[in-house]
């Protein structure tokens, strides 16, 4: 397994069994999560060798479960989330874009493109879910932009433009409960 390890990491020069004994006699215990973690980012990078983006985001995220704080990937990791973000967005499917530019974002927050980038998907997103007539998501990414705490009054805004457009289309639809639910993000975002 150290030999099949070594074509993913050519700047480590020992196995991966010399490795952990490595790190943990220098006081740094690697905990058999830790592995686990270590095990799924090998998969990510083998799925992303093949040009297989979405594998390889899963398996990313799968590790990042198991090590949270590991931040021997970065580069690995912002490459990915930037070439998986924008074939999603390139194909249209601008919710997905959404949650990986996010994901992004959220892990490194000092990255612009991803902040931009994640803006743009959330725009995009309310416009198609807008035309879907799709209030649910609609609500739910609001919610989610919203905790990455990243809004400006001029986003507030134009958010709050787009809920009285659903809050008036409830109404003309004589759906009172809805448009109750929308008036409550109105008000959130009223200020």
């Amino acid at each position: 397994y150290s030999q099949y390890l070594a074509q993913y990491y050519p700047q480590i020069r020992i196995g991966l069994d010399r490795r952990y004994y490595h790190e943990n006699s220098q006081g740094r215990k690697i905990t058999n999560t830790e592995l686990l973690g270590l095990l799924a980012y090998n998969r990510a990078y083998l799925a992303r060798k093949n040009k297989d983006y979405k594998t390889a985001y899963e398996y990313v995220l799968l590790a990042q479960k198991f090590n949270r704080d590991s931040r021997s990937n970065i580069k690995f990791e912002i490459g990915l989330y930037y070439t998986w973000g924008s074939q999603l967005y390139s194909g249209k499917d601008h919710v997905a874009a959404f949650a990986v530019f996010a994901d992004g974002y959220y892990r490194y927050p000092d990255n612009e493109d991803f902040l931009n980038n994640t803006f743009a998907a959330f725009y995009k997103s309310l416009q198609s879910n807008w035309q879907r007539k799709n209030w649910t998501e609609t609500a739910r990414l609001i919610d989610e932009i919203s905790a990455l705490e990243i809004l400006q009054d001029r986003d507030r805004n134009n958010i709050k433009k787009m809920l009285l457009n659903w809050h008036h289309f409830f109404i003309t639809q004589n759906d009172h409960q809805s448009a109750g639910e929308v008036q409550h993000y109105v008000q959130k975002y009223g200020n």
